[in-house]
């Protein structure tokens, strides 16, 4: 169903190195349920349902046959499952939220653009707050704690390779 090759390990496996944020993202969700349906022969929510667990659980054993994390490991990253249709769906509908909020004026529903399609997100609001509030951190982390952070994320690499 879906591929997740030793280059994916290892680009997780250096991020976790070097304390870099990663979101593990599988697109074009619509897509794939609609094949799943199709295959399957099931209603769409059927497919989805499946189509979600199947994909959550592939990702976690591919994370433990790459030895990246143990069964279970409450800190593995967990996959965000998206179509391209429904993230920019959400953000038009987050824009709007916010010009209606600066304007202090209500956007007319005839005239909305975002928000349509909200029925169909699976994980398209957490992606964008998650990502949100990762690059705020990163952004306006304190000199000090980013330095820090640094520092301990070369020592850390040193010593691997030093073992090594």
């Amino acid at each position: 169903m879906q591929r997740f090759t030793q280059i994916d390990a290892n680009v997780l496996e250096n991020c976790q190195r070097f304390k870099i944020p990663a979101l593990i993202v599988r697109s074009k969700a619509t897509q794939q349920i609609e094949n799943l349906r199709g295959d399957l022969g099931c209603s769409l929510a059927e497919a989805r349902d499946k189509y979600v667990a199947l994909t959550r659980k592939n990702l976690q054993d591919n994370l433990v046959k790459s030895k990246l994390y143990a069964p279970g490991d409450r800190n593995a990253p967990g996959v965000y499952i998206v179509s391209r249709e429904c993230v920019y769906d959400h953000v038009v509908h987050l824009e709007e939220l916010r010009a209606e909020k600066r304007t202090k004026k209500r956007i007319p529903e005839e005239q909305k653009k975002g928000g349509k399609l909200t029925a169909q997100y699976i994980d398209e609001e957490d992606l964008v707050r998650d990502l949100l509030a990762t690059a705020y951190d990163r952004r306006y982390a304190s000199e000090t704690v980013r330095s820090s952070r640094i520092m301990s994320s070369l020592a850390h690499a040193a010593v691997n390779l030093s073992l090594g």
